[in-house]
């Protein structure tokens, strides 16, 4: 089987249903694993008792247990690397084919151990896919050692369920007319700006770690970009909620969310850099009458990723938020902190008089 998978990753375009066809041919002639995938594959296919979804999920197994998507060299952009590739030597990332081999049907069996609710999250994330090959799989921790690999099976979890089903649920209602009357503003604010923002990596052409659209948690665990699997799904789940609570949301929606128990404080939200209330309105105007290369609206940092150190900072759902243009602009590269201190020394350095006028 692992000459299979090298065989369709080192392709000039990639095909995920040609791969799964060999994988499944490769294994299905495999003496050794033939009664074992035999069964498994019936035994999950009656689980999910949906042939879709079923596919759906096959795939996405199949792709986070043998494969890796790699930015280019020329950090231009990404391609498909099996796990075992010459470039991840020495790398935290590699992992040998029989422990990838070894994750795929540990992940089978997970899913039949998985209740009917857990079940039916997946089913319903196969159709609401934000980005490909989604899947509630993560790490539980990451090992920083080159005489060992992050990626096997021990170091495997899927993402608690009552996270999943709260950003699952909420992109679901966001994304439906039937729930949402402003359905078409949401999709464009999800789908353009939190999808990028929360699963994939900033492009960075210096340092030691370039990057370029890798997902997050597909990057060097040494680069800033990283962030684990369950942190995006918060994220994801944050920014979309904040939309809801800017000024002059749809009731209807809110009464939706709260139905849900999706939304349970609702105060209105303020940029947290100049603490301006943002107007639902002027963001929907923003949002489906762009203009290319400005937004009144940006999703930011509070503290630079490239500002590593304790307390708020990296890519995680404490340290990131909608933002108005003007706070972006007097933040630029600055913390959160150093931005105050500065409107704290305008105010005592500039008389009052001065600052009227």
């Amino acid at each position: 089987m692992k000459n299979t998978i090298e065989e369709f990753v080192n392709v000039c375009t990639f095909s995920i249903n040609n791969l799964v066809t060999g994988i499944e041919n490769t294994l299905l002639t495999d003496t050794m694993k033939f009664n074992e995938y035999i069964q498994i594959r019936q035994d999950l296919k009656r689980k999910i008792n949906d042939d879709k979804a079923y596919t759906k999920i096959n795939k996405n197994l199949i792709r986070f247990a043998f494969l890796i998507e790699l930015v280019k060299d020329d950090v231009s952009s990404t391609k498909f690397e099996v796990r075992w590739s010459p470039r991840l030597q020495s790398d935290p990332r590699y992992s040998d084919y029989e422990i990838c081999r070894d994750i795929y049907f540990e992940l089978m069996n997970n899913i039949l151990n998985f209740d009917e609710e857990y079940i039916d999250l997946l089913k319903l994330v196969t159709k609401n896919f934000l980005i490909s090959y989604d899947i509630p799989i993560d790490y539980k921790e990451i090992i920083m050692r080159t005489d060992s690999t992050f990626h096997n099976k021990n170091n495997i979890t899927w993402i608690d369920k009552e996270l999943f089903e709260d950003t699952i649920l909420t992109r679901t209602i966001l994304l439906d007319s039937n729930y949402n009357e402003e359905q078409a503003v949401f999709e464009k604010a999800i789908k353009e700006k939190i999808k990028v923002k929360t699963y994939l990596t900033d492009r960075a052409l210096t340092g030691i770690y370039k990057t370029n659209r890798e997902k997050r948690w597909e990057t060097h665990p040494g680069s800033v970009q990283f962030a684990f699997r369950r942190d995006t799904y918060q994220i994801e789940k944050k920014l979309s909620l904040q939309i809801c609570k800017f000024a002059n949301v749809p009731e209807s929606l809110i009464n939706k969310l709260v139905e849900s128990n999706l939304l349970e404080d609702y105060e209105t939200f303020k940029c947290p850099i100049i603490g301006r209330e943002i107007d639902f309105r002027d963001f929907k105007d923003s949002i489906l009458i762009s203009t290319h290369g400005k937004s009144r609206y940006q999703v930011g940092h509070m503290n630079p990723l490239k500002s590593v150190r304790d307390g708020v900072f990296g890519h995680t759902p404490s340290n990131i938020s909608w933002v108005t243009e003007d706070g972006n602009r007097i933040q630029g590269s600055l913390e959160l902190k150093e931005v105050y201190d500065l409107f704290f020394e305008i105010f005592e350095n500039k008389p009052w008089e001065l600052v009227a006028e």
